[in-house]
């Protein structure tokens, strides 16, 4: 997702009044007022957005990040929210002199927009590979099953980071015990214990010191056991030594790089973003790639202006 930064403009002559129609106006107002009714609403779940200072090597406010806070420090009123007021812009729309510094070598980089989902699509009927009906998906199953090196249950999940300096959910617990006492016909009492493993809340965590990059990943969860694997499995026990794996080091993860296959089109609305620092004749290349393997692709040149 996008940042939103606020700073000085650089010169004078940039900077802009803008007049507003008493329509506009009204609207705005009319706006404010169902905010308002929404924060009611919605109480401790509202969203608030505040100002964080970005300051430069030498301890100078150089511009404000707006975040997501509950401060009333420095609030940032929003306009264009939901009802819940989770701001609702274009996602990953802004530039970054941080994301640029950070990913690129001198800001000379480009920076490429696609759909949020652009892989390919593959079909399998009922009954292959263990569907239970007709299914849809990113993943290719047929390569999977080739391949034996793991099972991958659900879609590929795009989450936004969450930034957090609470450890339990940096390092979050996968791994929970359950002990049950049941008592039998002749009176005894019987123990039994079992074993839960919960991967959900793993990868959607970052420290608060990277908050600036705002980002987003695409999850996608793999088993440490084939399809082949499970379906050899003749019993419970065996199925549960197939599960012990995550606790045992040994076994690493199936795959070092995992890749999911852009669809066909994928390119066809490519909106590439040229670097600030971008030289004239890189700019010539960068262009001759495009026209060669996507000419459809859309380039924009960004709009800082540092030297």
């Amino acid at each position: 997702i996008g940042s939103w930064y606020i700073g000085s403009t650089k010169t004078e002559g940039s900077k802009r009044e803008v007049y507003i129609c008493d329509t506009l106006y009204s609207i705005l107002v009319n706006y404010k007022e169902q905010q308002d009714r929404n924060k009611k609403e919605f109480g401790k779940k509202y969203k608030y957005y505040s100002l964080k200072e970005i300051k430069n090597k030498y301890g100078k406010v150089v511009e404000y990040v707006i975040i997501e806070s509950k401060s009333k420090k420095d609030r940032a009123d929003m306009v264009f929210t939901k009802r819940n007021g989770l701001y609702s812009g274009t996602d990953d729309a802004t530039e970054s002199i941080p994301m640029w510094n950070m990913y690129t070598q001198d800001m000379q980089g480009v920076k490429i927009r696609l759909k949020k989902f652009p892989f390919k699509k593959y079909n399998f009927k009922c009954g292959q590979y263990h569907f239970k009906s007709d299914a849809e998906t990113y993943i290719d199953y047929e390569k999977l099953y080739i391949e034996d090196k793991t099972t991958i249950a659900g879609e590929p999940q795009l989450v936004k980071v969450i930034y957090t300096n609470d450890e339990n959910l940096i390092y979050p617990t996968v791994k929970s015990i359950k002990e049950e006492i049941k008592k039998l016909d002749d009176g005894r009492m019987q123990r039994s214990t079992s074993k839960k493993y919960s991967l959900s809340e793993i990868g959607k965590y970052k420290r608060k010191n990277w908050e600036f990059q705002n980002e987003v990943r695409y999850i996608i969860n793999m088993s440490l056991w084939s399809m082949k694997e499970l379906e050899n499995c003749k019993s419970a026990e065996e199925q549960s030594m197939l599960i012990d794996r995550i606790e045992d080091s040994k076994y690493k993860a199936p795959y070092n790089l995992f890749f999911l296959n852009l669809d066909d089109e994928a390119l066809d609305n490519l909106e590439i973003l040229i670097g600030p620092k971008v030289t004239e004749a890189q700019e010539t290349i960068i262009r001759l790639i495009v026209e060669k393997y996507c000419p459809n692709a859309k380039i924009l040149k960004s709009s800082l202006k540092i030297s």
